[in-house]
């Protein structure tokens, strides 16, 4: 049955290299015409500022389950707002994405910046963590303190579209529809493919087999005579031959 389905394919070898060809080639061209998206990210330590000792003792408890609390905090509309003003016109007005997440479980948050222009995601994602400070100063959290532990540069590559991921997505996807339209094609013809196929379908053995061969090419006469010419000895023929007859009966 596999070595049936091999046979099947490449059979119609051609009908999947085609498809497939076509299909990465429409992906690539699709995704070269997409705007590409650049992903800036800056690394931050959420802290509880510590007043004894006692304190201390749980500080890194807190800075934890305060990393998890400024995720969506770090997200909203009025903590964007505030890093935009603090750059005093250097971001254009279209939106740009915040993701924020921490860190394994730690007291560490990650701001990723998502904007066309590579320099604005960067310059966002450092702007983020001072506006979430002076966030934390007008709700009255003063305890808690944002610090800075790697600052976001501007990426070189974009983060989206991933040519490549879609690229191995459309090679797979075409190898399977171009199989699977092999396969259909197969199961819908009723052409024995070769001596082994008969044999499975009757049940017995071919003897011999009759090769369809062209070994002498085969000559084509032209005429070249003119057609009054032909008409002439086509006439003179006949006359002939009606004057044959008469001296017989003669």
């Amino acid at each position: 049955m596999i070595s049936d389905v091999y046979r099947t394919l490449w059979r119609h070898k051609v009908l999947i290299v085609v498809m497939t060809a076509v299909l990465v080639g429409a992906t690539a061209v699709l995704t070269s015409r997409q705007t590409k998206l650049y992903t800036a990210s800056s690394l931050v330590r959420v802290q509880h500022n510590v007043r004894d000792g006692q304190e201390a003792l749980g500080a890194l408890m807190t800075g934890e389950r305060l990393a998890r609390t400024y995720e969506p905090v770090a997200e909203t509309k009025s903590v964007r707002t505030l890093a935009k003003d603090r750059l005093q016109g250097k971001v254009p007005d279209d939106s740009f994405v915040v993701d924020a997440k921490q860190l394994s479980d730690l007291d560490l948050l990650s701001i990723a910046v998502t904007h066309r222009d590579p320099k604005v995601a960067a310059a966002v994602a450092n702007a983020i963590p001072v506006a979430l400070t002076s966030f934390i100063d007008r709700t009255d959290t003063f305890p808690d303190t944002i610090t800075m532990v790697e600052r976001a540069s501007p990426p070189t590559t974009p983060s989206s579209p991933n040519l490549k991921l879609r690229l191995v997505v459309a090679f797979m996807l075409g190898l399977i529809l171009s199989g699977g339209l092999a396969l259909f094609r197969e199961m819908l013809s009723d052409r024995i493919e070769g001596p082994e196929e008969l044999e499975r379908l009757t049940g017995h053995p071919v003897i011999a087999t009759i090769p369809n061969l062209k070994l002498f090419p085969v000559p084509t006469v032209v005429s070249v005579k003119e057609p009054q010419k032909q008409v002439d000895e086509i006439q003179a023929r006949a006359t002939a031959k009606r004057a044959a007859g008469a001296n017989a009966h003669g």
